[in-house]
């Protein structure tokens, strides 16, 4: 997110050939809902960390659109109370109203319990974790035996695979055989179709060079073609092409592999955007 911010039209030229000199952090409130401070005073209006507006969901730590969203308000009421020339914390108290109103105190207040939620409940971060992790490690780990469905459908011609013993290779008993396994499919369409997808219409995240009809782009559309796991880069029987971004996976192997081509831009969807993975 840094990098897009350094990258952006607006800042790159101000910041080109600067040297970082310091790089810091700290610590953040997290207390949410209960946690607000009085955030009105004469003459002063606090906002987004300043006026404790975080929210520690466990999965992620939220504030980011508190505080843009609360120094807008915040800003709002400051310029109507210059106008009036009354600064005092009644002057100022629009604030107060515009925030009461507004999703930042209404979400923190949806969620005022969770940081106490976190607190007693020790196995969301220890057990839960763990048994997540060893989900997906069944889930995903392949070993170098087809499974047993496999062997039985090619009994007649699979030999148990043995690991090669040191120094005897290519001996008898030394090497490996595994003959091919046949009657394996796998039905691309439908293993994704479990998934979902939030498709921002306005913002696509990844956008192709304009085809120029040479040879060279149709080589590169054609690496896509194959390396899509998706199949969103296609070309029909008249040659013509077309790609659609809706379904992506977001895996990233076209920008690695024509990223210097004819991908010109590839970045995450926004927030909410993109596509949710589901099993089963």
């Amino acid at each position: 997110m840094l990098e897009d911010f350094k990258n952006h039209p607006a800042v790159a030229p101000i910041i080109r050939g600067a040297t970082m000199v310091e790089h810091s952090g700290h610590m953040v409130p997290e207390g949410g809902h209960d946690m607000i401070p009085k955030y009105v005073f004469y003459g002063c209006l606090l906002a987004g960390e300043a006026a404790g507006l975080c929210m520690n969901m466990g999965y992620q730590v939220r504030g980011m659109d508190f505080a843009v969203a609360s120094g807008q308000m915040a800003a709002k009421a400051a310029v109507g109370a210059l106008d009036k020339g009354d600064v005092s914390e009644a002057g100022l108290s629009p604030y107060r109203e515009m925030m009461e109103a507004s999703f930042v105190i209404q979400d923190l207040r949806t969620f005022s319990k969770w940081p106490h939620v976190m607190e007693e409940w020790g196995s969301m971060f220890t057990d839960y974790p763990s048994m997540a992790r060893e989900i997906f490690n069944a889930m995903f780990s392949v070993d170098v035996a087809p499974p047993e469905a496999a062997r039985e459908a090619d009994g007649a011609h699979y030999q148990e695979a043995r690991p090669a013993q040191a120094g005897r290779r290519g001996q008898e008993g030394g090497a490996c055989a595994v003959s091919k396994v046949c009657g394996i499919t796998v039905n691309v369409d439908e293993a994704l179709s479990v998934n979902k997808y939030e498709v921002d219409e306005e913002a696509p995240h990844i956008v192709l060079a304009e085809d120029d009809g040479s040879e060279a782009y149709d080589e590169e559309f054609l690496k896509l073609v194959r390396v899509c796991p998706a199949a969103l880069y296609k070309v029909d029987g008249d040659g013509a092409k077309s790609f659609d971004y809706a379904g992506c996976l977001e895996c990233g192997t076209c920008r690695i592999a024509c990223g210097g081509t004819i991908v010109e831009k590839w970045v995450n969807p926004g927030p909410t955007m993109g596509v949710e993975y589901r099993f089963g």
